[in-house]
């Protein structure tokens, strides 16, 4: 495979170049999360250009998300501190970086890949924190908004026309917002009281989402005439990337990827990948 021997500058050693992957334009950008820098592949003439970040090169696990608005890619910071956007026309780069010093810590990072549009906004959780950001996406404005009890954790948002789910980052409570901006908190099971225990985010399945466990232990929660119905996953992810309405790409903890079909369970194995087997790029 020959696309990233292009990619000279890389560490061709290095494990987990890239956390996602997005199109904005003619481009197609590659989200540096070991890697140096971002890379912008024209996909009219076919040539690659390399985006520095200069002085943030070295940060491991930079950016989990990004999302494209207009020219913009918005990158939110995993243990990047901040936001960085990139101008895929000029290539120039802003950060905010500042207000999310407080946040840092050596345990968590600040985001992981959830996110929700509305009115271009951006909305999004600072992980471990009951804290939302909210980044308007034209003027790069922003604010943060508590949501919920302040002790509550958070890993990631999943809203759809009716109901918005925030998901537990530990042992604390998630959180339902219904249509009439009701917020209801309910206690996770004892299964999941164990600190080491705890969620990447989440997504979004038939009449409910995916609390993705990455120690093991996976949640599907749905909507159900009596109430939230929890359906148990013997599964643990690191990463995920929701490729269509019913197709989700999942990557376990032990270097297998699958291909996830929602209905009304989840269809595992669709197909299955052993990471560790391919030809190291």
């Amino acid at each position: 495979m020959l696309l990233f021997e292009k990619l000279p500058e890389e560490d061709i050693f290095c494990e987990d170049l890239y956390g996602n992957i997005v199109t904005c334009g003619r481009y197609l950008i590659l989200i540096p999360l070991n890697a140096k820098h971002i890379w912008k592949y024209d996909l009219e003439i076919g040539v690659w250009k390399a985006v520095n970040l200069d002085d943030d090169a070295d940060i491991k696990y930079k950016f989990f998300g990004a999302y494209v608005y207009g020219n913009k890619v918005i990158m939110l910071g995993h243990y990047y501190p901040g936001v960085l956007i990139l101008n895929v026309d000029t290539n120039a780069i802003s950060s905010i970086k500042e207000p999310f010093l407080k946040f840092m810590n050596g345990r968590d990072g600040l985001f992981n890949l959830n996110y929700v549009i509305k009115d271009d906004c951006l909305f999004s959780p600072v992980i471990s924190t009951n804290i939302i950001l909210k980044l308007n996406m034209e003027s790069e404005e922003y604010d943060f908004i508590p949501v919920g009890d302040k002790h509550n954790e958070y890993s990631g948002i999943i809203c759809d026309d009716t109901v918005c789910w925030l998901v537990p980052r530990r042992n604390g409570k998630y959180v339902v917002i219904d249509a009439n901006k009701k917020l209801t908190e309910y206690a996770l099971p004892d299964e999941f009281s164990e600190d080491k225990i705890y969620f990447a985010g989440g997504y979004a399945v038939d009449n409910g989402v995916v609390f993705v466990g990455v120690s093991g232990k996976t949640i599907r929660m749905s909507n159900g005439d009596g109430g939230i119905r929890l359906q148990m996953i013997s599964q643990s992810c690191i990463g995920y990337k929701k490729i269509s309405e019913e197709m989700t790409v999942v990557q376990q903890t032990d270097n297998q990827m699958h291909l996830e079909k929602m209905n009304g369970e989840i269809e595992k194995d669709a197909f299955c990948l052993n990471v560790g087997e391919i030809e190291k790029m």
